[in-house]
């Protein structure tokens, strides 16, 4: 088994130019300043960080990519950050705030107790005030120790990657990490950034986790059901269910 890969083998993968690559230190009570809406998300980033790098910049005088806006989105600038989180800390948690605190669209990495962490958001002009920002769900993914780790961080190397312009740029981070969650599932990397390719396993993935959620719910309904009867027909759609997983797995 490969051993568990690190911020650093993961920023080492993406094969920086020189002029792309940063090592500046941000203060926590600054990020928390710019991040916590109120006193437990403050607490969240000054005691649940230690440090926080801002690694590198993507733009265009920086990796030769062009900008991409348009009226919605601008796509100037990606900022590359990396952080440790500590064990008692939920790095989900801390994704979903940096992604809103910093104003670039945001690749995270981060050092946690259960492996690397991988985020990244789509960011968004509000459509009725252009100073605020709007982010999408952080799309997470943990990349632990694996026989797989090594093919998905080859799949990174910024050259290799498409690069019309900035925006297509962040959709291939996006992508790479949905193919880490398909590779979960069926234990094969296979990632393809052909648009079909990815449109596929973007609505398989979707699938699973709506299945999987009723699966829970229903399993945990049957757990508390009051009679016999009730159970065996709730354990009945639980393996309905179960089928059409499987179902969907075959596909991704």
């Amino acid at each position: 088994m490969s051993r568990q890969p690190t911020s650093e083998r993961f920023l080492a993968a993406l094969e920086l130019p020189v002029g792309a690559r940063q090592s500046t230190r941000i203060a926590k009570r600054i990020l928390a300043d710019q991040a916590a809406a109120n006193s437990l998300e403050r607490r969240l980033i000054e005691q649940g960080l230690d440090d926080v790098v801002w690694a590198g910049v993507l733009k265009p005088t920086t990796i030769a990519v062009p900008a991409y806006l348009d009226e919605t989105r601008d796509w100037g600038e990606i900022a590359i950050i990396t952080l440790s989180v500590r064990d008692s800390i939920d790095p989900a948690r801390v994704a979903s705030l940096l992604h809103k605190a910093i104003p670039y669209p945001l690749l995270l990495v981060a050092d946690t107790k259960s492996g690397l962490q991988i985020s990244c958001a789509h960011v968004r002009r509000a459509i009725n005030n252009e100073s605020k920002r709007v982010v999408s769900r952080p799309l997470v993914a943990t990349i632990p120790g694996s026989p797989l780790v090594e093919r998905f961080l080859a799949a990174w190397a910024l050259p290799s990657m498409p690069a019309t312009n900035m925006a297509i740029l962040y959709e291939a981070f996006v992508t790479r990490l949905e193919s880490w969650h398909a590779s979960s599932v069926t234990g094969v990397w296979n990632h393809s950034d052909d648009s079909e390719a990815v449109t596929k396993r973007r609505e398989s993935l979707f699938k699973l986790s709506i299945l999987s959620a009723e699966v829970a719910v229903l399993r945990k309904k049957a757990g508390t059901a009051r009679s016999i009867r009730d159970r065996v027909a709730l354990n009945e759609k639980v393996q309905v269910y179960l089928q059409q997983l499987e179902a969907v797995k075959r596909q991704i």
